[in-house]
């Protein structure tokens, strides 16, 4: 969360296709992004990622039901860097914790 917090502009978490998520397909995958279509990916017209979402208990809903271009959040401010930074800082506490003696109890 914390390298989310300052590196994403305009939001703290990931969301679906958003500027952090599409970030990071650039970085790993550019081909599969549409960059001539990023204008259209954005969300909710209000700004608020977090209002698509719900609180934190609730039913089910489509993506059609909580986002006209199927995107929460704002992936026109993606950019490779920012998957760059990401993807590293996953991998380095990936293995952090996968490293972890504590991550591998023994048998109970």
């Amino acid at each position: 969360p914390d390298v989310v917090e300052g590196l994403l502009e305009r939001q703290t978490a990931l969301h679906h296709a958003c500027e952090g998520e599409t970030s990071l397909m650039l970085a790993v995958a550019p081909e599969l992004v549409d960059t001539q279509r990023l204008g259209e990916a954005h969300g909710r017209k209000d700004g608020d990622p977090k209002a698509a979402l719900g609180p934190g208990i609730g039913r089910w809903l489509s993506f059609a039901e909580r986002t006209d271009s199927g995107v929460i959040g704002d992936a026109a401010l993606a950019t490779a860097e920012k998957g760059r930074i990401m993807l590293e800082a996953m991998v380095e506490r990936l293995a952090d914790k996968l490293t972890r003696p504590d991550f591998w109890p023994g048998p109970p």
